[in-house]
């Protein structure tokens, strides 16, 4: 697939549209997930789209202006695209957004609640928070903690990644990445490999602490062991 054109290769693509891309790249309010709303069931119907196809689609569902004139400018004549993977590799900007639903204050866990759930003390989530590992959603107007369902799969996350031994920055590193890697249609090709290259280097460090934590528990079963026979000599 060849590269994003530079202004003039394309003789339909005009300098104000070339402009208007600059200008579409720093809006914070437009994300990948919002433009997967807009096409991607077209590639699921279509297959592959092209430039042409792909402005027809974000203007009939009133796509912010910005936008189609992004991709007039961005994605080469005649290119036809399969995937919405093809299309972020010329929209690098937008970035990705989970979008989520509004919060309300019924649909909240406070700190006491959401340590039972997931097993970990209050100093420890309390710390979580402090240095910006998981932050809680919300507060009340007291200012209590108040965490939402997406809150507490990040704390469970981070349990289980104290459990392989990671330190406190390989923790700040890889939470992000897993919550990237849930929505992979959002990724482009180069950032689905690099996240998956990342994940694959954790996985290691992790299968070498379970084979840590395995040989002492062998042999802490083995001390068991002995120290029954030992108590059945006594007896």
């Amino acid at each position: 697939m060849p590269l994003p054109p530079q202004q003039g290769d394309d003789p339909s693509v005009t300098s104000g549209q070339t402009h208007a891309s600059s200008e579409a790249a720093a809006m914070p309010s437009l994300t990948r997930r919002q433009v997967a709303e807009l096409v991607g069931s077209a590639f699921e119907l279509l297959g592959t789209l092209d430039r042409r196809e792909l402005v027809q689609m974000v203007s009939a569902h009133q796509a912010p202006q910005p936008l189609v004139e992004l991709i007039g400018a961005r994605v080469p004549h005649g290119t036809r695209l399969s995937s919405l993977q093809d299309l972020w590799r010329y929209l690098p900007e937008l970035p990705v957004d989970r979008d989520p639903a509004p919060l309300h204050e019924g649909d909240l866990l406070q700190i006491g609640e959401v340590a039972e759930r997931t097993g970990l003390s209050l100093r420890t989530v309390r710390y979580y928070d402090e240095v910006e590992l998981a932050r809680p959603s919300a507060r009340t107007e007291a200012g209590y903690r108040l965490y939402s369902e997406r809150d507490v799969a990040r704390l469970e996350a981070l349990k289980r990644m104290k459990s392989l031994g990671l330190s406190l920055e390989q923790m700040r590193q890889l939470a992000p990445q897993l919550e990237r890697s849930e929505t992979p249609e959002l990724l482009s090709r180069g950032e689905t490999r690099e996240l998956s290259e990342e994940l694959q280097a954790i996985a290691v460090q992790g299968d070498a602490r379970i084979s840590r934590l395995e040989r002492d528990l062998a042999q802490a079963r083995e001390l068991r062991l002995r120290l029954s026979e030992q108590i059945g000599r006594c007896g």
